[in-house]
């Protein structure tokens, strides 16, 4: 029964660490266009993403920060953002 209990929480940290790993390659810091709603485009580096405010950080290549509300993105690179 104890064997069983470790091996199944072995398990699950491997899981969680393979999904930490596994999202940070697919959000790695690389620039990509990034289009809004109405079609405007900026290439950039996708920051973060919070959560509660809904708001994403794209870098751009001078170093500054933009915040925009992830509704305000395409459809596409929302997909992108919540992978």
């Amino acid at each position: 029964m104890m064997f069983k209990l470790k091996s199944q929480l072995i398990f699950s940290v491997c899981l969680l660490l393979t999904s930490v790993i596994a999202q940070s390659l697919i959000h790695e810091k690389v620039s990509r266009t990034f289009t809004s709603n109405d079609g405007r485009e900026i290439t950039a580096q996708l920051e973060g993403y919070n959560q509660i405010s809904k708001e994403v950080t794209l870098r751009i290549g001078s170093g500054q920060k933009h915040y925009v509300h992830i509704d305000r993105l395409s459809r596409h690179d929302q997909a992108f953002i919540l992978v």
